[in-house]
């Protein structure tokens, strides 16, 4: 099944090469990385897709998945899935409870009084 992903990945490499401004060939290319386990090489060609088109939206929700659930980053796709939110012509209803989960993950983290030494 990673063969598949990696002719995709080759292939996905030549259209960048072609039109480094084809944001979709850059999202499929980080899909590519990221399903041959290649999280940072996906999160680059996201990144990628995105500085091509900041408002496209499945790179958004791409990039938002790859930092919640692979590398475990949840301060980092919290504004990519409210992005991803914002562009869509109507709520996501799935996304919308993901994003809540996540604020009620880092909302914690962030509010607990520091240790005191001694």
């Amino acid at each position: 099944q990673t063969g598949l992903w990696r002719e995709a990945q080759y292939r996905w490499e030549r259209a960048v090469a072609i039109d480094p401004t084809y944001a979709e060939a850059w999202n499929n290319l980080g899909n590519a990385y990221e399903h041959t386990g290649k999280f940072d090489d996906a999160r680059r060609q996201y990144r990628k897709a995105l500085d091509a088109d900041p408002d496209y939206a499945l790179a958004h929700l791409n990039i938002a998945i790859l930092y919640d659930l692979y590398l475990q980053e949840p301060k980092e796709a919290l504004p990519h899935y409210q992005r991803y939110q914002q562009l869509l012509p109507a709520e996501d209803g799935v996304v919308a409870k993901w994003i809540i989960e996540l604020e009620r993950r880092i909302r914690p983290a962030a509010s607990k009084p520091p240790k005191e030494n001694g």
